[in-house]
């Protein structure tokens, strides 16, 4: 339903701003605060679709770098990643309800990438399973495989914008919420469509 009202409130927002777009007379007052309203809507219903989205991946890791074979058993293989390189001892792969490998668009297939080694995504039967792995990833350090939370698209793109400001020394994320300390020794809690400075300081 939150998909569906977001994209009804976009298409109302788009065929506005092409009405008076294509009209020569100016937008009125009262047609520029319908404009923001709608707009508003649009972006808290984006916000709730994205929370929902958020909450049905909590858990789910993915891991990067995993090498796969053709005719390898996902779930196998990241239970023996998990065991091995993570040094998790009990772990096995009853303690993962699936994994798969994440395909590339062929589009992004660059003879670059054609050497990269898989990324799988993986869902745990329990969140103490998941928390353990995330926990466990610093035994990573040094190798070329990274475990990551299993983040929205738009949630992506926050915390790569997050990244790339001048002001933020370290972002992450936990439980698909992201965060951020500043130069300046703030800690922040990022949300989309937040500018910075508008952002709760925890």
């Amino acid at each position: 339903y939150l998909l569906q009202r977001v994209e009804q409130l976009e298409t109302s927002l788009d065929n506005l701003e092409k009405k008076f777009d294509e009209s020569a007379s100016p937008v009125s007052d009262e047609v520029e605060k319908k404009l923001e309203a709608l707009n508003r809507e649009a972006k808290e219903a984006r916000l709730a679709a994205n929370d929902a989205e958020q909450y049905g991946r909590r858990q789910n890791l993915r891991i990067r770098g995993l090498s796969v074979g053709v005719n390898d058993d996902c779930r196998l293989v990241a239970a023996d990643f998990c065991r091995n390189s993570l040094q998790l001892p009990d772990f096995n792969a009853s303690k993962i309800d699936v994994a798969h490998i994440i395909p590339i668009r062929a589009e992004h297939v660059t003879q670059a990438r054609k050497s990269i080694k898989s990324e799988v995504i993986v869902k745990f039967h329990n969140r103490e399973d998941r928390d353990s792995v995330i926990r466990n990833r610093r035994n990573l350090r040094g190798t070329a495989i990274t475990v990551v939370e299993d983040l929205t698209s738009l949630n992506v793109q926050t915390l790569n914008r997050i990244r790339q400001d001048d002001r933020v020394a370290t972002c992450w994320t936990w439980n698909g919420r992201i965060f951020a300390l500043l130069k300046s020794g703030q800690k922040l809690l990022i949300r989309p469509f937040q500018a910075l400075q508008d952002c709760q300081v925890l």
